[in-house]
């Protein structure tokens, strides 16, 4: 049979290439990002905001070499490494243990989460903050980082 005879294959159009790049929205700057936790801790309501306010003078005497800024959109704490975290949700407050979240001491299994490392307390009235313990996770958490950097 003549070549012109035979059925010429169909080629598949070839597919685009895929992109190893995220879209640009992936790692687009946050406007607030390092920016102070002041117009956070400001914009909470009623009757959170103050419960927030407890909580971060709390962090802030326990760990009063701590930076505080906005990262992710939530005022983090950092000294040695990031330590901890403050964020609010309709229905509760979140204070948050980054990696020493797992080695904080809590005998009254306060702390919730099911990740490797990471745990937070939700604090939902005034009940729920207990001063003498959260000083002791931050002070826990800053101690933490400083030995995992040895």
């Amino acid at each position: 049979m003549p070549p012109s005879a035979k059925k010429q294959k169909k080629s598949k159009p070839a597919a685009p290439a895929k992109s190893k790049k995220k879209p640009a929205t992936a790692y687009a700057r946050r406007d607030d990002l390092d920016e102070k936790a002041d117009s956070y801790f400001s914009a909470i309501p009623a009757p959170f905001g103050a419960l927030a306010a407890r909580v971060r003078k709390l962090v802030r005497e326990a760990a009063p070499a701590a930076s505080e800024a906005i990262k992710w959109g939530m005022p983090v704490y950092s000294q040695g490494g990031l330590m901890c975290y403050v964020s609010f949700r309709p229905e509760y407050l979140t204070l948050g243990f980054y990696e020493s979240g797992t080695s904080l001491t809590d005998p009254d299994g306060l702390l919730d989460g099911t990740g490797e490392r990471m745990r937070h307390l939700k604090i939902r009235g005034p009940k729920d903050v207990r001063p003498d313990v959260i000083k002791r996770w931050v002070v826990e958490a800053v101690s933490y980082n400083e030995m995992a950097k040895k």
